[in-house]
């Protein structure tokens, strides 16, 4: 919603493509078509049909090779699809960083259950690991093995939702500090912008689905330089030549590892949460290169951030939603909260990203003052649910 509503603001003429007739998307645009975004030659028809200038995604993994193949097949400005279907890939990331020199967890992929476990013992994977799928977000499949033995029926958890049949396990790294996320904007092949800061995890909700991000984060300058670095290799080294990238990544015994990469906008409203702490207005950057338009940030990095969080509103178990509350703690810092469901709408635990309810965004003094409500993240909120649906 946030880049139909900003390209709509811009004086675009609005396309939405999607294969779910009721995603809100289509109400809010100037025409819509229910075609399935992994249907590459049915979004084709619907850009030459429409005559669009431009082609984009937007917090959405899944979607960026039909972007790059729209755009590469019409000549508009984009990416190449060799480098989107690469980037969509985990397994194929693992070995981009390889082959760049770049830190990574260790890994093995197969797309059968027996090959996975072999593999591990093979190459001595070390335990804990993350089984997931090779080419899915939203932390859909996800599942953390400590055994080799375990690995089998990982791989029967996330192969559902594999497209590409491909599933992964790597090594669980430790963190040294909060989950990190950065948002990126290339231009012509060169990092030309960047701003990182925090994911951040409820225990009481499943251990990898984050339950909001903090921006900027609360690490030094050479942290900074060295997430600037490594982006800059993956672009060169993926071939990417403009647009948003979204990556997460963990600071690991003293050193920076980009754990995911996606070729788009980040999700849970983070391009709004940038543009409140920098006012970098990514959304619109985003549109601009789709539109082959020049792009004009003000520098690498934003001078005196405010410090913006969110968090996911969530429930822990099913049932119809009635109301959500806010911890009068917080009160005074919320900027705004965002509902994604009605009253009375069926709910399900937040164990993947697509099952939150909503989201509140809040101005803080610092990043470590949001950090410091993390401790006690699963009262922030107060989710009141009718009794479980039967």
């Amino acid at each position: 919603m946030p880049v139909i509503r900003r390209a709509l603001d811009l004086g675009c003429h609005v396309v939405v493509a999607d294969y779910l007739p009721g995603n809100p998307g289509h109400r809010a645009a100037s025409a819509s078509e229910i075609v399935s975004t992994i249907d590459l030659d049915g979004i084709l028809d619907v850009a030459r049909r429409h005559h669009v200038d431009g082609v984009l995604t937007y917090g959405s993994d899944v979607s960026a090779p039909a972007v790059a193949y729209v755009a590469e097949r019409l000549g508009l400005s984009g990416n190449p699809y060799e480098t989107a279907a690469l980037l969509q890939r985990k397994d194929r990331i693992r070995e981009l960083q390889r082959r760049a020199g770049l830190p990574h967890p260790r890994f093995v992929h197969a797309s059968e259950a027996g090959d996975l476990a072999a593999q591990a013992r093979r190459e001595a994977l070390p335990l804990p690991a993350l089984v997931k799928p090779a080419d899915a977000s939203g932390s859909k499949g996800q599942t953390v093995v400590r055994r080799v033995e375990d690995l089998a029926a990982a791989f029967e958890a996330a192969r559902p939702f594999s497209r590409c049949g491909v599933v992964v396990a790597e090594e669980l790294l430790p963190d040294d500090a909060m989950e990190l996320v950065f948002e990126a904007f290339v231009e012509r092949g060169r990092l030309a912008f960047g701003c990182y800061g925090h994911n951040w995890f409820c225990d009481e909700a499943h251990p990898r689905v984050p339950v909001g991000e903090i921006f900027p984060g609360a690490y030094g300058p050479e942290v900074v330089a060295e997430i600037d670095r490594q982006i800059q290799a993956l672009v060169t080294a993926a071939g990417v030549r403009t647009g948003c990238m979204n990556f997460d990544a963990l600071l690991s015994r003293g050193q920076v590892v980009i754990v995911d990469i996606g070729l788009r906008s980040g999700g849970n409203f983070v391009s709004d949460l940038i543009a409140m702490s920098t006012g970098v207005d990514l959304t619109a950057a985003a549109i601009h290169a789709a539109l082959g338009r020049p792009v004009a940030v003000p520098a690498l990095h934003a001078a005196d951030p405010a410090c913006i969080a969110s968090y996911i509103l969530h429930a822990h178990r099913a049932g119809r939603f009635v109301s959500a509350r806010v911890d009068p703690a917080i009160e005074p810092m919320v900027v705004e909260t965002r509902m994604f469901v009605e009253p009375g709408a069926a709910v399900q635990p937040y164990t993947r990203g697509d099952a939150a309810l909503g989201v509140t965004i809040f101005r803080a003094p610092s990043p470590r003052d949001v950090q410091a409500l993390v401790a006690r993240s699963p009262h922030l909120c107060e989710v009141t649910l009718d009794p479980p649906t039967t």
